[in-house]
């Protein structure tokens, strides 16, 4: 229908289209013809003119003849022939006058202005004459030069140029009227033209187009009626006017399982066969589309003559026509059976996956633990061994059983984060923290793994301005040492850099970008575009020699894009690797400058280290404080440049800053050599040196050294230490024997000394009893002895019921603190934090602190722990430095040590 009314409009378009050109050819051929006829006209109105002044010229001779003639004779002058000449040649005067002015043909024009005289000065001279003898009495009053012109020679020629000037107004007229004739001719070809093109291009087309169109309704008739047969739809429409409803044969095999039994169905018909309970819905359906004029699509049962139920989808639609009237509802029925059956198993197999996911988050839940329950007694009981008074070899022995304790506890961080992530649980939180402190607390927990390589690990934070930023310090932590373990294990020599910025992405966010580089075996091409899917590892053979997952980078990819970020790399082979991303975090309102508080820029400063890209980061470290740095990559070359320095009376540097291993000459010697020296004595030396060094803190105090440090030196040691270097006051002569990485922390952190001594301030606590409630027997032991270790009384509960009857049996004193594990039989610790909170393990204990103990790390996890009343978190296995946060933060009403 909508492609009739389409034809229509078209038709109605290109008819008024040719209309409109008739009439504007209709109006132009009438304004040309008025426009020919009012020129015709006029040229006969010039003729007439121009014969009518040639004819008052012989009547005026005339009358100057007669009037000549009676003076001659000296009769009384006859006042007719007096106003006969006097009229005549005023109205010859006028007439030429108005020839002269509507006369625009320039050849005509040339008539009366061309010659000597000219025409023009004939006429007026003629007239004039005419008027002067009037005035004559006598012969006597005649002028010679007025007789001239009414001489017959002058008089004749006279004529002769006035029937000129009329034969060219004559011929003129004729010129436009052969014109007119020619321009209505071609005006009346291009009507016809025009005709015949309207025909072939408007009109045919549109009977062409009329015809097509109602050929390809049929066609498309014919179609709709294929593609309804394949797809076993049933057609139908319903006559709004006639209230008649037609099936097609397909609408009688669904609803009757036969063929057409009439041309035309009833409502009746319809509605026997539309199953009892929905009936209703599908009369109201039908008469809204009926009465809103809308669309509509719904599905319904019925059952056929042999009493299977069937399901159908019903689509219906309104039919208009060109005016926009409404006049028919035309719509399909399509047999849906099979897809219902389908859809109701794809649903139920939906809800059996679904559980299955539950269980498979269930059993993760379970598994960690399990997992971790029995590796926080391991690494507990480790931890409380390492503590006691033990043998060298069996320190040694229990550093490796704890070490190989860590390790296994990674692994399964692994699995599980990258379970986590699998599973859309990964929360990351957006904490206010110290990046320069996690920096370089991420180095320092690798630097003892790149010593024992023989790697040089370096970091460079040259373009990091600010301290605290916005983010999850723990994920940032797991991602940044991925890459840096994976760097040192893949690299045999050389270095690994971690290079850390922060830029402005927004008002309310920095951009973290990161770098590991190192100088390792490389990764071939062909293995690059895996590297970050999981479990993907470049020698996956038995017998390869790197360790590990394949899920480390995994894990690292997926922590860049939660963060906002992502993560790229660069690689060749047997020449090192160098992965390379970007990460967001907020602006902390707590953010101040990271550079020294103090004026550096009077220092001189010489390093000393053969390494060229920890001397070149080094070097433009101090440079971006404005400090005056000099440098050289051996001892040999230090020397001469203070040598130089002494002969050219410039002033001796005040601070050496000198890497320990270095070739020929190490750092060791260079001191001796410069304290040795009267003229370098005064200068400062600060010893680089190695974690697995065997020179303690005494022997390079010995040599004359002020301070030595672990490598990578980290910017915040940088500057604290010059700052005491530089004062050489009392913090420099506190640190005896050396200034060192702990004393520097302990001026840049005063609370630390406090949280050092915690046992001190436990001691000093009146209520020190702590309930832990906790089902495990290894896990009771390892977490009582640490508590007990600090100096806390400890009661143990096996599960939650337990808790309960110890809580309203411990009625004189509340419980200063509770440890509760959360999965535990009979009743786990999210039911009984409960209980406790509603006063049902008595109102001495609702509102004690109430930490919980967990092995679940999935996203929600803690959010369901502060949801059932707990006040705070602690994921096992247990750590010291977490559980003795949990006690500074509820015990000694001190804020939790920053991050």
């Amino acid at each position: 229908m909508a492609n009739v009314n389409q034809l229509i409009k078209q038709s109605q378009f290109r008819i008024i289209l040719a209309l409109g050109i008739i009439a504007l050819l209709v109006s132009v051929s009438l304004v040309t013809m008025t426009s020919f006829f009012n020129a015709q006209e006029y040229d006969a109105r010039l003729i007439n003119q121009a014969g009518r002044q040639r004819m008052l010229s012989q009547r005026t001779a005339l009358g100057v003849n007669l009037f000549i003639k009676q003076l001659e004779s000296n009769q009384p002058i006859n006042d007719s022939i007096r106003s006969m000449v006097f009229e005549s040649a005023n109205l010859m005067l006028s007439s030429h006058k108005g020839l002269i002015v509507s006369t625009h043909s320039d050849d005509i024009r040339a008539l009366y202005f061309a010659g000597e005289p000219s025409l023009d000065d004939d006429i007026r001279a003629f007239t004039s004459s005419a008027l002067s003898i009037l005035q004559a009495t006598s012969t006597s009053h005649l002028k010679s030069q007025d007789l001239e012109y009414y001489e017959l020679e002058n008089l004749n020629y006279l004529l002769f140029r006035l029937n000129i000037a009329v034969n060219a107004y004559e011929e003129s007229a004729q010129n436009h009227v052969t014109s007119s004739i020619k321009a209505e001719a071609v005006i009346w070809l291009i009507t016809l033209l025009v005709l015949m093109l309207e025909f072939m291009f408007i009109f045919k087309p549109s009977l062409k187009l009329i015809r097509k169109g109602f050929i390809e309704k049929v066609i498309q008739q014919n179609r709709m009626q294929l593609a309804a047969d394949s797809a076993h739809l049933g057609i139908w429409e319903f006559d709004i006017a006639n209230q008649t409803l037609q099936w097609d044969k397909q609408m009688w095999k669904i609803y009757y399982e036969s063929e057409p039994q009439a041309s035309f169905s009833s409502w009746e018909q319809f509605k026997a066969r539309i199953h009892p309970q929905d009936k209703d819905h599908v009369v109201d359906s039908f008469s809204q589309t009926l009465n809103h004029q809308e669309p509509t699509d719904f599905t319904f049962r019925i059952i056929t003559p042999s009493q299977k139920v069937r399901h159908i989808q019903a689509h219906a639609i309104i039919e208009y026509n060109h005016k926009g009237d409404a006049i028919k509802i035309v719509g399909t029925n399509q047999d849906i059976t099979e897809q219902k059956h389908k859809e109701d198993a794809l649903i139920e197999a939906k809800e059996k996956a679904e559980a299955a996911t539950r269980i498979k988050g269930d059993f993760l839940a379970s598994m960690s633990h399990e997992i971790r329950t029995p590796l926080n007694g391991v690494m507990g009981m480790l931890g409380l061994l390492k503590n006691t008074p033990l043998t060298l070899q069996q320190k040694q022995r229990v550093s490796v059983a704890l070490s190989s304790a860590q390790s296994l506890l990674a692994l399964i961080n692994d699995i599980f984060d990258f379970t986590k992530i699998e599973a859309d649980k990964l929360h990351i939180e957006a904490i206010d923290f110290n990046l320069d402190k996690l920096l370089a607390e991420v180095i320092e927990s690798l630097a003892q793994l790149a010593e024992n390589k023989g790697l040089e690990l370096i970091l460079d934070t040259i373009n990091i301005e600010t301290t605290r930023v916005l983010g999850d310090p723990g994920r940032i932590r797991q991602l940044l040492t991925n890459l840096l373990s994976n760097a040192i294990k893949f690299t045999n020599e050389g270095h690994v850099i971690l290079s850390v910025s922060l830029t402005s992405f927004s008002n309310n966010n920095w951009q973290l970008n990161f770098s590991v580089e190192d100088t390792g075996i490389g990764i071939p091409k062909k293995d690059q575009p895996f590297l970050f899917d999981a479990f993907s590892q470049v020698d996956a053979s038995s017998t390869r020699k790197y360790g590990g997952t394949g899920l480390g980078l995994a894990i690292v990819k997926r922590l860049c894009i939660a963060m906002s970020g992502g993560i790229n790399m660069n690689s060749q082979e047997n020449r090192g690797s160098r992965f390379y991303g970007s990460i967001l975090l907020g602006k902390s309102d707590r953010a101040e400058i990271l550079a020294p508080n103090f004026d550096v820029s009077r220092f001189n400063i010489l390093i000393v280290d053969d390494n060229s890209v920890n001397l070149s980061i080094l070097k433009d470290q101090l440079t971006h404080w404005g400090i005056n740095v000099f440098v050289a990559n051996s001892g040999a070359q230090a020397l001469n440049i203070c040598e130089q320095r002494v002969l050219n009376c410039q002033p001796i540097f005040d601070i050496g800053i000198l890497d320990m291993q270095m070739p020929n000459m190490d750092g060791a010697e260079l001191g001796k050599h410069l304290k040795q020296d009267p003229r370098f004595n005064a200068m400062h030396l600060v010893m680089m040196t190695s974690m697995l060094m065997g020179n303690d803190s005494q022997f390079m105090a010995d040599i004359g050294f002020c301070a030595y440090f672990s490598k990578p030196v980290t910017t915040s040691d940088l500057f604290l230490a010059l700052s005491v270097i530089g004062d050489n006051g009392e913090a420099l002569r506190q640190a005896t024997p050396l200034l060192t990485h702990d004393f520097l922390n302990s001026l840049n952190n005063p609370d630390d000394s406090a949280q050092s001594h915690i046992k001190t301030r436990i001691a000093n606590l009146t209520n020190k009893h702590i309930l832990l409630v906790e089902d495990n027997a290894i896990n009771q032991l390892v977490a009582s002895d640490m508590l007990e270790d600090l100096g806390f009384s400890v009661s143990v509960a096996h599960d939650g019921l337990d808790a309960i009857n110890k809580l309203n049996t411990h009625t004189q004193a509340p419980y200063c603190l509770i440890l509760m594990d959360c999965q535990m039989p009979n009743m786990d610790g999210f039911e009984t934090t409960q209980q406790i909170r509603t006063g049902k393990a008595g109102p001495l204990h609702m509102d004690t602190p109430v930490v919980a103990l967990t092995a679940n790390t999935m996203e929600g996890d803690q959010q369901k722990c502060l949801d059932s009343g707990m006040d705070d978190f602690l994921a096992k296995p247990l750590d010291h430095h977490q559980l003795e946060r949990v006690i500074i933060s509820w015990l000694l009403h001190s804020q939790p040590p920053q991050i």
